[in-house]
């Protein structure tokens, strides 16, 4: 096992747009990786890791999977190696981009959405959408340990555009970085709306505006 290379530019959060991913240092020399939970709303229990000669960090006992870090153009990436069905070649997933800690808070308009939910309601209250699948309810939230982000449906880290904006931190290749969200805030006639391109939330539990007399 060669000695621990230096930890400090490999550990933070990693954003993608599924659920964010944390690499913390050990104190034996080891890293720990733990995967964001969008149901649980919490971290996966932890995944110890230790560098090995090849330049890769394996968890002990695993063959078929590991990990390496890699900055490309400035984007410093997460990857994840796993084996091939064949044990002929391996294959490379990107996981995310590490996101940089940020020197200030969310803006009070941001830190006054935190928690609240919006249901999507682009659809005709008349299409199969509506009538036969549950409603599609996303929420606004922040991750204690990277501050300063929005986390849009406990999925994706969005960076403050404006008070009515957020958009997207991260370009990572291949299949964890597709469907990365921008957002806008819109008051719409029943009150504030929450726009994704052409998809259309409300907020749930808001009160419609009062109409002047």
């Amino acid at each position: 096992m060669a000695p621990a290379p230096d930890r400090s530019a490999l550990v933070g959060v990693y954003g993608n747009s599924v659920a964010p991913v944390q690499v913390a240092s050990a104190a034996d020399g080891s890293l720990t990786l733990r995967r964001w939970s969008k149901d649980q709303r919490r971290w996966d229990e932890a995944q110890q890791l230790r560098a090995r000669s090849d330049g890769n960090w394996w968890a002990d006992g695993q063959t078929s999977m590991c990990y390496r870090f890699q900055t490309v153009l400035g984007h410093r990436y997460l990857i994840g190696r796993a084996l091939s069905a064949n044990g002929l070649y391996w294959l490379e997933n990107p996981m995310g981009e590490w996101l940089p800690p940020l020197p200030t808070p969310l803006p009070a308009a941001w830190t006054a959405r935190l928690g609240s939910q919006w249901r999507y309601v682009s659809d005709s209250p008349d299409s199969l959408v509506s009538l036969l699948l549950p409603p599609v309810v996303w929420g606004i939230d922040a991750l204690a340990e990277l501050p300063g982000y929005i986390l849009l449906d406990n999925e994706q880290l969005l960076s403050v555009v404006s008070d009515d904006e957020a958009g997207m931190t991260v370009k990572v290749p291949g299949a964890d970085g597709r469907d990365l969200c921008e957002l806008r805030m819109v008051t719409g006639t029943g009150g504030q709306e929450m726009h994704i391109g052409g998809l259309v939330f409300e907020r749930v539990g808001a009160q419609a505006p009062v109409a002047a007399a």
